[in-house]
């Protein structure tokens, strides 16, 4: 094995180890090689998950994602938290922006369900009332739907930004090969 896989594989390592570490530091190359294998391995089972025609084989593909992404969700949140150390900023920034993201997400998905909701009952023929499209009857309430939509994707946007820019940032941590690093 050469240089550059043992350190990959000891970043991850390190990422399953450290799991519930939101106090340390986390150097850039660490961070990205960790986001890199948890992504191939996503990527890897919803590819197997849509290629298997067997309904046993989806329903164990979904689950095994599942299962994944619940077991992956502190050690993701913590290795965010320790690189955000790593460039002066903490748990603060870090909080501020999921809840930003989570906030606008529920937003977002209320109002697309309620665009849902009016262009089945268009389709249907049902004329719209104040049971199937809570209230929104007239043009100027969808203009106001479109926008408020629209703001809580550009604050979902900014706040994803915000934190890829200081994962970005060259941290205090030098503890790798300046060549090695992204």
């Amino acid at each position: 094995m050469d240089e550059n896989t043992k350190h990959v594989l000891n970043s991850y390592k390190e990422y399953w180890l450290k799991y519930v570490d939101f106090k340390g530091v986390t150097n850039r190359y660490d961070f990205w090689m960790t986001f890199l294998i948890n992504y191939v391995i996503t990527f890897a089972l919803n590819f197997f998950y849509f290629l298997s025609t067997n309904t046993i084989f989806s329903y164990l593909f979904i689950f095994l994602s599942c299962i994944f992404a619940i077991a992956t969700f502190i050690p993701n949140c913590s290795i965010a938290v320790r690189r955000l150390h790593d460039v002066g900023k903490g748990l603060k920034l870090f909080l501020t922006c999921s809840i930003i993201s989570c906030i606008s997400e529920i937003i977002f998905a209320i109002g697309f369900l309620t665009f849902f909701v009016i262009l089945i009952c268009n389709i249907l023929g049902i004329s719209p009332t104040m049971d199937i499209n809570f209230g929104l009857c007239n043009t100027t309430s969808y203009i106001i739907l479109f926008i408020i939509m629209l703001i809580s994707g550009i604050s979902f946007l900014i706040s994803k930004i915000i934190l890829i820019v200081f994962y970005c940032k060259k941290g205090i941590t030098n503890n790798f090969k300046e060549n090695t690093c992204l």
